[in-house]
């Protein structure tokens, strides 16, 4: 992925969202979704995020690229109203306010809006300029946004930071859920989830692909399952068609 082809698809409408669900422990049914950002090249190929944000930070595109992720978030939410969204920012976004202006712009006056929007950051993130995410944190909250730290423990794991950060929902990383028959894995997502006890956040465990997987860590308390084994990332309409319907048949 080259610097002209991400410039090219920021003009060319060409960054596009998958949404991918995230399951009850006690129901397997989606209770909200996570936005994925997606590229699409000249010739049709799709490229996931991860391929493409690094680049995009070193060359001051990722602004760019979450003001235009948001704005598809947004949309998605005035469409599909039966549904709560998360969407990733990139770190640097976390200290950019304009980020924030813009929230307020397209939903002034639609704070329902805001109420089902889910802000993932990611520890490493909040930890570069802790004072100025909790400035952030505390900008979303006022707008009546959820925050969720993404990929806890992926980093330079520090349980005080969730102390500070007061998240909604702490996203265990894939690592540990992936090593769950490993003690010290085990030992890790037990001290997040009776943390989140302690502090009143809710545990997500990422990667989950197996149904030996999901019931290992829904016995350590996991409040919600996130991976392959519930559903890829996949078209809005498409992702959503089961749960409209069940929503349907829950209010019949």
């Amino acid at each position: 992925m080259q610097q002209s082809d991400i410039v090219r698809a920021i003009e060319q409408n060409r960054l596009f969202l998958n949404i991918q669900p995230v399951v009850s422990t006690q129901t397997h049914r989606p209770v909200f979704y996570e936005a994925l950002l997606r590229l699409r090249t000249d010739d049709g190929v799709i490229v996931p995020a991860a391929d493409f944000i690094e680049i995009a930070e070193q060359q001051n595109y990722v602004y760019d690229i979450d003001e235009h992720a948001l704005r598809l978030a947004i949309g998605l939410l005035e469409r599909h109203r039966a549904f709560d969204l998360a969407i990733n920012i990139s770190s640097l976004t976390t200290a950019d306010f304009a980020w924030v202006r813009m929230l307020d712009e397209l939903t002034t006056e639609r704070r329902q809006l805001t109420r089902r929007l889910l802000v993932e950051i990611t520890e490493t993130a909040a930890i570069a300029d802790m004072s100025r995410t909790l400035l952030f944190v505390d900008a979303l909250r006022d707008f009546g946004c959820r925050v969720s730290v993404d990929d806890f423990g992926a980093g330079h794991t520090n349980f005080t930071n969730l102390t500070l950060l007061a998240p909604n929902i702490v996203k265990i990383d894939r690592s540990y859920v992936a090593n769950y028959e490993n003690a010290n894995a085990r030992s890790f997502i037990e001290a997040v989830v009776e943390l989140g006890q302690t502090l009143h956040f809710e545990t997500v465990a990422e990667g989950v692909e197996t149904e030996q997987c999901a019931q290992a860590v829904t016995d350590l308390g996991v409040t919600y399952l996130q991976g392959f084994l519930f559903g890829e990332a996949q078209e809005p309409d498409v992702a959503l068609a089961p749960a409209l319907v069940n929503s349907d048949q829950d209010r019949s």
